[in-house]
């Protein structure tokens, strides 16, 4: 994917934890759905298409506001200096829904946010942090059961 890793995601947030954190600034948390159902279904090829496919999405999305980690396999923090990440979002959005791969037809991410102006109280980059992670979970099990997707049943029938 070309992105930082989880290593360059800690050694950064402990840089911004010295000092107090910017009103502008935003994390994103962003997971790939249904990733384990690509792999199980249509192998790693497909799954890493995805991974790969959501990596540019969300890079085209952010420009120069700030940086993307690869956190795990097919999860995804931004650290944004923005006053306006709703259009990045919006963008990300956009990019998933017009992408097309190889051995997938499409791409879906929950994203989870957490800006500083909304949480005022937070004073460090870990209570952000949570609170995207906290966001993006309920927009993935927003997703999957918008689509009628039992996530448990799928995990049984491939073993997991």
């Amino acid at each position: 994917t070309n992105l930082y890793n989880r290593r360059c995601y800690d050694e950064d947030v402990a840089k911004f934890n010295k000092h107090p954190l910017p009103d502008n600034l935003c994390i994103l948390s962003i997971d790939v759905n249904g990733l384990k159902l690509a792999n199980d279904t249509k192998g790693h090829l497909a799954g890493d298409e995805l991974i790969n496919g959501a990596a540019r999405s969300i890079m085209d999305a952010m420009e120069s506001y700030g940086k993307l980690y690869r956190t795990g396999g097919d999860e995804f923090f931004a650290i944004l200096f923005t006053d306006d990440y709703e259009e990045i979002v919006d963008k990300i959005l956009a990019n998933t829904n017009n992408w097309k791969g190889m051995y997938i037809d499409n791409l879906t991410i929950s994203i989870g946010v957490a800006a500083k102006k909304n949480f005022s109280d937070v004073s460090s980059i870990q209570e952000l942090e949570k609170l995207a992670d906290e966001d993006m979970y309920k927009k993935k099990y927003a997703y999957y059961e918008a689509n009628g997707i039992d996530r448990k049943a799928l995990y049984k029938k491939f073993g997991t």
